[in-house]
């Protein structure tokens, strides 16, 4: 038998062992958890739907699809990124169906069940940019 073909297949083994090995353990670490310092924020709402980011402004919106009845209303709540709630925006007989953030911070775009809106992120005024037939 050729001994140089061995002792690659057995560094081969090993070394794919000890790889596999590691990546099991990175795999099996446990999740975090929030340290007892960490602000909790209690979100308004009771189901998920949407979740946008203004990195420009530190705000983080978070959409209640509210999906049981189609002329439900949707909630969107403001929080900064400290985890403060600013605002909730209620939207009339639409559910939120998607949330988007403009490059520059100053506009929210919310998807409703019948039309598209853009909410500025300072003053919370609303515009229809778009209407659409429907969001599903």
């Amino acid at each position: 038998m050729n001994t140089a073909h061995r002792s690659r297949r057995l560094g081969a083994t090993l070394s794919a062992a000890l790889l596999a090995g590691t990546g099991l353990t990175v795999a099996a670490a446990p999740a975090a958890h929030a340290a007892a310092s960490d602000a909790v924020a209690k979100l308004p709402i009771s189901s998920y739907s949407a979740l946008a980011a203004d990195n420009v402004h530190q705000r983080v919106f978070v959409a209640d699809s509210n999906v049981g009845y189609y002329l439900n209303s949707g909630t969107i709540a403001v929080y900064t990124f400290e985890g403060e709630r600013l605002t909730t925006l209620t939207t009339s007989q639409a559910h939120v169906s998607g949330l988007a953030v403009s490059a520059d911070g100053n506009t929210l775009y919310a998807g409703l069940r019948e039309r598209i809106e853009a909410i500025d992120t300072t003053t919370y005024q609303r515009t229809t940019v778009a209407s659409v037939s429907t969001d599903t």
